[in-house]
């Protein structure tokens, strides 16, 4: 079985115009959704079994911009069912105007979707006010509901911000209490996948395959003394899993990587 596995698109229908900042980076940046298309004809979609987007949809999106994306996912997608997560980007409100939650779902934490035997639990660890995210109590309550309904069969663990510390892209990982990695190596899922940090990495959480996806958008380059060089830069994970055998290829959709913006971080 193959799926892909993308985070962080950032999609706005209008970009604003801005000279500086953080916001300055999306004036030059091809549509991500356009990147997305052409990446996919590298991809044989008839192998994929379903599509994973870890958070970050829109760009602070509004009604606009959720109801545009999803049109377009609903058709380059078409067949394919896809599941989302929210980021720290999105607009939860706006979101849910738009995306109606799968039967199983449970707002505000996640859903639960099972396709061919594999249920995707889909985390939302985005809080209002925490750029990094958090994995409350209450969190860890619904995960558990949500593993002890899927119990005896696989799972795949999905949530935007990450459980290990990137040191090519140093954000700080989501916090969370004592009991989640205790929950985690209790009920095993398969691979736990996150996004957020616009990069790929790979390692184990708590004796579970784990992985973050590159962005769909832009990537930062550390150039030192605090400079961060920010870069058109479109990446997505396509992973197989055999029986117990799981495997993770990255796959750049960008061949010419442009510059974005140079700022001190």
């Amino acid at each position: 079985m193959e799926f892909l596995h993308i985070s962080d698109l950032h999609y706005k229908k209008r970009y604003p115009f801005v000279k500086d900042g953080y916001a300055s980076i999306f004036n030059k940046m091809t549509s991500p959704i356009d990147m997305l298309i052409s990446g996919f004809k590298q991809i044989k979609c008839d192998n994929l079994s379903f599509v994973l987007i870890s958070g970050d949809l829109t760009e602070n999106g509004i009604e606009e911009d959720y109801k545009e994306l999803k049109n377009k996912l609903d058709m380059l997608f078409y067949g394919i069912p896809y599941i989302v997560t929210l980021g720290n980007h999105d607009n939860k409100e706006m979101f849910y105007k738009i995306w109606k939650p799968e039967t199983n779902s449970i707002y505000p934490y996640g859903s639960i979707t099972n396709i061919n035997g594999i249920n995707i639990i889909a985390l939302d660890n985005s809080v209002e006010g925490n750029p990094d995210g958090l994995i409350t109590e209450e969190h860890c309550k619904w995960l558990v509901r949500g593993f002890e309904y899927t119990k005896g069969t696989k799972s795949i663990l999905m949530m935007h911000h990450p459980l290990i510390f990137d040191r090519i892209t140093p954000v700080p990982v989501v916090q969370y209490p004592n009991e989640f990695p205790q929950i985690i190596k209790k009920y095993l899922p398969s691979m736990i996948l996150c996004g957020h940090t616009h990069n790929e990495l790979y390692g184990s959480f708590e004796g579970v395959l784990y992985a973050t996806a590159g962005s769909m958008s832009f990537k930062g380059f550390q150039k030192g003394n605090g400079e961060v060089c920010f870069r058109e830069y479109a990446s997505a994970n396509l992973c197989k899993m055999e029986g117990n055998l799981i495997s993770i290829e990255e796959i750049t959709f960008t061949e010419y990587k442009k510059v974005l913006a140079n700022m001190q971080l």
